[in-house]
């Protein structure tokens, strides 16, 4: 759990897709979007975990953007982001969190993927009608290697974990066993992010999809595969004392292989009320995980809010005049408490 925990916390700047902006208008952008089901994400950050609530999905999506729209329909940049995104069962976050686990079956279950990024880009967008495409296309070189897939059978009996766990872990930096490597891994990447949105009579419809295509190929990187049998004997003393070690077995070798992260999908509405505001429906998705948002959308100031129903998080964006703008939401006001972060500015010139 620590090898995602550690990493989720950073501070980061996040993935987004620009709106088309004026020919010859060049921008900076930044941006981030950290999420966890379960933890605070200071705990993450101090890896101390004061508490757990349901749930199995720590994210932290992050990207800055450097561009010029050279065309009405094209623009030209460099790009660069970090990438994270982990799933874990119940009994994961337990163990993790140090409470106590009941005696019985379980599952264990930990997928976790890492990446930097940094390249170039190219954005497209043209009209048809009432009908909008905005197309994002970046390709470049990926580092921070981590992806690993933890899958296991563990009971519980007097406070004792036992059983079996088969362990995939691809890497830069080994936090098992501390391998020592003679080159850091680099690999190469390509990404599609798809911006739709169609005008109707009752407002603005949109479909984004961050991400929507990805993958990033890693050549000959570090590479360990483990079967972990936590119930091996090592030794019992004069008083019948057992002591149990955990017992694994394995390879440690380099392999090729393709990483891909979840798209990111948001479905927004705007709906005209009159001509000072809009109400805003609509909802965010990653694989299986559903977010549903409701909001308003002020004409004067050009200010939008919004509340994520599942999340319980309140957002914020604005575009304060022609040359910043900015975005925030949070769950909560005291940060030791949020498990919920995003902000972002972007500079335009």
């Amino acid at each position: 759990m620590a090898l995602l925990i550690a990493c989720v916390c950073q501070v980061q700047l996040a993935h987004a897709i620009n709106s088309p902006h004026p020919v010859n208008e060049s921008w900076l952008s930044m941006r981030s979007d950290s999420y966890s089901d379960a933890f605070k994400i200071l705990d993450l950050y101090n890896d101390n975990p004061r508490s757990r609530q349901a749930g199995d999905v720590i994210y932290s999506f992050s990207q800055w953007q450097l561009g010029r729209q050279i065309h009405p329909n094209i623009a030209l940049g460099v790009i660069g982001g970090w990438d994270i995104y982990g799933q874990h069962s119940v009994l994961a976050a337990k163990i993790y969190a140090q409470q106590e686990v009941k005696a019985g079956q379980y599952d264990y279950q930990l997928e976790a993927d890492m990446q930097r990024t940094q390249g170039l880009f190219v954005a497209f967008n043209f009209g048809i009608n009432q009908f909008n495409v905005h197309a994002l296309l970046e390709a470049g070189q990926a580092f921070g290697l981590t992806s690993v897939d933890i899958h296991g059978n563990l009971s519980s009996q007097d406070n004792r974990l036992a059983g079996i766990a088969d362990i995939d872990y691809f890497y830069e930096k080994d936090a098992l066993y501390h391998r020592k490597l003679n080159k850091t891994p680099a690999g190469r990447y390509v990404s599609l992010s798809v911006d739709l949105s169609y005008a109707s009579v009752w407002g603005e419809h949109r479909l984004h999809m961050q991400d929507l295509f990805n993958q990033t190929h890693w050549h000959n990187a570090p590479f360990t595969q483990l079967a972990l049998n936590t119930n091996k004997v090592s030794s019992i003393d004069d008083n019948g004392v057992v002591s149990v070690r955990p017992l694994g077995s394995g390879r440690e070798t380099f392999k090729s292989f393709n990483q891909v992260f979840p798209a990111r999908i948001e479905f927004s509405n705007y709906f005209k009320i009159d001509n000072t505001a809009r109400a805003v429906l609509g909802l965010n998705t990653i694989k299986d995980d559903v977010w549903p948002f409701i909001g308003w959308q002020f004409s004067r100031g050009n200010m939008q809010v919004r509340y994520h129903v599942k999340q319980q998080a309140f957002a914020v964006s604005q575009r304060y005049n022609p040359y910043f703008s900015y975005q925030f939401s949070s769950d909560h006001l005291d940060g030791s408490k949020i498990q919920r972060l995003q902000f972002g500015i972007e500079l335009r010139y």
